[in-house]
């Protein structure tokens, strides 16, 4: 950067943007040790969001959050977020609702604050808060943006480092008995599962750890088979690294399966184009939560305004003329959802 130049300036080029976006490699001696594991494993349960946050809320259904979760997740994958700031920010959210009384009109507004913290703790450069305000349709003033985030801090403590469970895949994937090849596959899938799963209250009540053992289960099971992590004591081997009971981690696996299914049936139904072009809108939800849904008056606009960009909906359906090149960084199209 020159003298002359803005910080402003500096950053609005393609080329600083991409060298900024350059991460760090994984400390080959750190994920060797089993000091870092372990803390994790101590600490976890200080980031844990109460089971009841949600009965303390007097607007805010499990439906409201599902779909704010979804519209968080697409403005992550159209930006090419790095995989951890979904999750953390709906850490953040999720413990924010567990001690604090949010108004369903202003729940797009709190996920809008964990985004734009979420991205400053993982990424050296974080989301723009003017373009955050446009995602919203700018529904949402930046001034509003700048006190939630104070807002959102000042519940969380200040204590942003939270452990998410994509924080274990890189410990735990290299010391389980599986071919090294398919490390990173098997990385990537389960980073898939966990931005999946953190859309659904039901997981985000369950350890880091225990989900991140049980998307690990669930992306090895695709890429081989049930039986095969029977015969390699895989459940054993995690049980040894984590202490995480067996029944847990299988019991959690198969949830996640039947989510996947789920996820998957709704997105057969659903036209590329529908899935383009439709709105996330809170009245759109299950029938029992029609009558508490209706007082929102914010849509959560699709994101996926440009064609290229596959929301995580969409990467889950591969044609056959998409199977040669991978077009979305929660791409899964190699696994296979046998039984």
């Amino acid at each position: 950067m020159n003298c002359e130049e803005s910080p402003a300036e500096y950053y609005a080029t393609e080329y600083a943007f991409e060298a900024c976006q350059t991460r760090a490699k994984d400390g080959e001696h750190l994920l060797r040790d089993t000091r870092p594991l372990a803390n994790m494993l101590q600490i976890e349960d200080n980031y844990q969001p109460s089971p009841k946050c949600l009965n303390i809320q007097k607007d805010i259904t499990p439906a409201m959050r599902r779909i704010v979760s979804r519209w968080m997740l697409e403005v992550c994958e159209e930006q090419y977020r790095e995989e951890g700031v979904f999750s953390l920010a709906m850490n953040y959210l999720d413990r924010v609702l567990s001690c604090h009384s949010v108004e369903k009109t202003k729940l797009q507004l709190l996920s809008v604050a964990c985004l734009f913290i979420a991205s400053k703790v993982k990424e050296s450069v974080p989301f723009e808060a003017y373009k955050l305000v446009a995602y919203t349709d700018n529904s949402i003033e930046l001034q509003d943006l700048l006190e939630w985030e104070m807002l959102v801090m000042q519940l969380l403590k200040w204590d942003t480092c939270a452990i998410i469970p994509q924080d274990y895949l890189h410990y735990l994937t290299p010391r389980l008995k599986v071919d090294p090849t398919h490390h990173q596959q098997i990385i990537r899938h389960a980073q898939t599962f966990i931005s999946l799963c953190a859309t659904e209250f039901k997981f985000a009540i369950q350890s880091s750890s225990l989900m991140a053992c049980a998307c690990i289960c669930t992306a090895i099971s695709g890429l081989y088979s049930k039986a095969w992590c029977e015969n390699t004591l895989l459940y054993e081997q995690l049980h040894e690294l984590t202490s995480i009971d067996i029944e847990c981690i299988k019991t959690c696996q198969e949830q996640i399966e039947q989510l996947l299914t789920n996820h998957l049936c709704e997105s057969t139904k659903a036209s590329p184009q529908q899935q383009q072009t439709s709105s996330y809108s809170v009245g759109n939800t299950d029938e029992n939560d029609d009558d508490d849904d209706e007082g929102i008056s914010n849509s959560f606009q699709s994101t996926s305004s440009n064609p290229s960009v596959l929301s995580l909906s969409t990467s889950l359906i591969i044609s056959p003329d998409e199977m040669t090149s991978s077009k979305t960084p929660t791409d899964v199209r190699d696994v296979r959802l046998v039984q």
